[in-house]
């Protein structure tokens, strides 16, 4: 019996022991054969290596090693970041190593949830998207650490394009979840929602919360603050224009202003009040996931889309550049790259990493 049938209580006697792709522990063909038979329905060429996704993302202890090591690097810039890299903001660290494996440069910003078909058209292309859409107990982040995880392992910590024991490189396999023969791979792997292991932005956003990452805990938690009030200003609103009844906790011993802990039980009950009021789950949810921070939404989009003047000149708007789909905006000015373009710095991210 490998360390990992051990960790997850897998019943096995007859696995071996296969090569290394980066666990902390050996896994046996028994274990790997499990993790295999949960990933959908995909292209055979790219089915291993989303195993090895997967057990990955699901492996704590990996991931944690992974976390901490961008920790270090938030508060220690390496030697050779450009002079006109702000590694104050969080997103410019991320974009360092996604780019260096050859990840597109341009950061988008998605409007509110996107349909699986319109955000398979961004990841095909390489886009890595801003995830202020995704909620709050999401958080903005959370998939980009996923990748920061991924793309730490395969490259070995950022020393090699691929290590032994994988196939694809980082980039192509960000861009094979966006194809169409590989649909629904993405959202088993890393999208599940609710609570549960890694692959569950949910848990992995809360996990970095409570987390001794003083640096990564800083950077994440700064953004959630600002997303966890503005939604809950909002949810106050329609309680007062409903003239809904607040429990008496949630002004005392369970404040939704002052934690993630404590606005996930206030989101909760709030949650349970909105379904009693619609007529079916599915307007419901709706509402709840976009109809409540329409108001902030529309700020926020304008805040984003006004050129602005400051001390160090005018700052330009985010705009939906050419070639794009849905509601999704760019600092840049460059249109969206083809597909063909992507494949190309997907096969090129296979021989070098990037200066």
């Amino acid at each position: 019996m490998c360390g990992c049938c051990q960790e997850w209580g897998i019943q096995s006697s007859q696995g071996t022991l296969l090569p290394s792709w980066g666990l902390p522990d050996p896994m046996c063909s028994h274990a790997f054969s499990i993790f295999e038979a949960a990933v959908p329905k995909c292209d055979p060429a790219y089915l291993k290596d989303y195993t090895r996704l997967y057990t990955v993302i699901r492996n704590v202890k990996l991931v944690s090693q992974c976390l901490t090591e961008l920790d270090k690097v938030i508060s220690s810039k390496p030697h050779n970041v450009s002079a006109e890299t702000n590694w104050l903001r969080f997103s410019s660290v991320l974009s360092y190593f996604e780019r260096k494996c050859w990840f597109q440069e341009d950061i988008l910003l998605p409007m509110g949830l996107l349909p699986g078909p319109i955000f398979n058209y961004y990841i095909r292309r390489g886009y890595v998207l801003k995830d202020y859409g995704a909620g709050v107990k999401h958080g903005e982040f959370t998939h980009r650490l996923q990748w920061h995880v991924i793309m730490r392992v395969i490259t070995e910590g950022f020393t090699k394009p691929v290590r032994k024991g994988w196939d694809h490189s980082p980039l192509e396999l960000y861009v094979s979840l966006g194809m169409k023969q590989n649909d629904g791979v993405w959202f088993k792997l890393l999208d599940l929602p609710g609570d549960g292991d890694f692959d569950h932005p949910n848990s992995l956003h809360q996990w970095v919360l409570n987390s001794d990452l003083r640096n990564l805990v800083a950077a994440v938690s700064k953004r959630e603050t600002k997303r966890r009030e503005t939604f809950v200003r909002a949810i106050y609103e329609y309680i007062r224009k409903e003239k809904i009844s607040v429990p008496e906790k949630f002004f005392t011993t369970c404040r939704p202003y002052r934690s993630h802990e404590e606005f996930k039980e206030f989101e909760s009950w709030i949650s349970d009040e909105v379904r009693q009021r619609f007529p079916d789950e599915l307007t419901a949810t709706t509402f709840f996931e976009t109809g409540l921070g329409a108001k902030a939404d529309a700020a926020y989009l304008k805040k984003k889309t006004t050129t602005t003047s400051s001390k160090g000149g005018r700052t330009r708007a985010y705009q939906i550049p050419k070639l794009a789909v849905g509601p999704v905006y760019s600092f840049s000015t460059k249109p969206i790259v083809s597909e063909g373009t992507a494949d190309l710095r997907a096969k090129i991210s296979r021989v070098r990493l990037r200066d």
